[in-house]
């Protein structure tokens, strides 16, 4: 089961960071938000925290998916449109 729970993270972070390029405009953001995924990992172990476990995982994934259900309901309507007419990176 931990296996699957492990995916938690991913998901959310697929999420997130799609749901940031369409917002901004670019791959370039979610690239960014990959990093400062690694950079808070990092921190986190310099500081002593544990990030694993399926609890763990669970939350960050949760907390990803938090952030790309804010992003999508603040996007603008005509954002959506514009995606649905030229794709997710045209000007």
């Amino acid at each position: 089961m931990q296996h699957v729970l492990h995916l938690a993270v991913p998901f959310g972070f697929a999420l997130s960071a799609g749901m940031l390029a369409l917002r901004m405009r670019s791959v370039w953001a979610a690239a960014g938000i990959h990093g400062g995924l690694h950079v808070g990992y990092t921190l986190a172990a310099i500081l002593g925290l544990v990030l694993e476990g399926s609890t763990m995982w669970i939350l960050l994934g949760a907390l990803h998916g938090l952030l790309a259900l804010i992003l999508a309901l603040t996007t603008p309507a005509a954002r959506w449109q514009e995606v649905s007419e030229s794709g997710p990176y045209a000007r």
